[in-house]
């Protein structure tokens, strides 16, 4: 019975030291990953590649452990595109998706984010555009 008593006790013990250290790690060693706050991916025609997008996405947020907001913005796609952004949304909405007619619709949606810490990726432009598809809204 003594052995037991021990064992416990160590069980216990080490148990204890787990939580205090989880609660000082969660709570006292808080890192500061950046200030970025939204990602936001622009799509047109793009089928082919927004699945991956999204998952690529997704896995960043999940292994960088920031808190952002995913927002896809389909730009009047023409292709199964936002077919396969809704059905990739279903049944957890991991973003947001808005759906645009043009580039000045677009560029009125996105006014209200330059201000804050955002990266807005353009998959819609065409290759020769492309050196400007990449915009961080405020320095992160």
């Amino acid at each position: 019975m003594y052995y037991w008593e021990w064992i416990l006790s160590l069980g216990i013990i080490i148990f204890l030291f787990w939580v205090l250290y989880s609660l000082y790690k969660s709570l006292l060693m808080k890192e500061d990953n950046g200030s970025l706050k939204f990602l936001i991916i622009v799509v047109q025609n793009g089928e082919h590649i927004i699945e991956g997008i999204i998952r690529q996405s997704l896995r960043f947020q999940y292994q960088s452990g920031r808190n952002v907001k995913l927002i896809i913005v389909d730009l009047n796609s023409q292709d199964s595109t936002l077919e396969i952004i809704k059905k990739m949304a279903y049944p957890n909405n991991y973003f947001t998706l808005v759906s645009t007619r043009d580039r000045q619709e677009l560029d009125i949606y996105l006014e209200k984010y330059i201000k804050q810490d955002c990266i807005i990726i353009d998959y819609s432009l065409t290759k020769k555009d492309m050196s400007q598809s990449i915009n961080t809204c405020k320095s992160i």
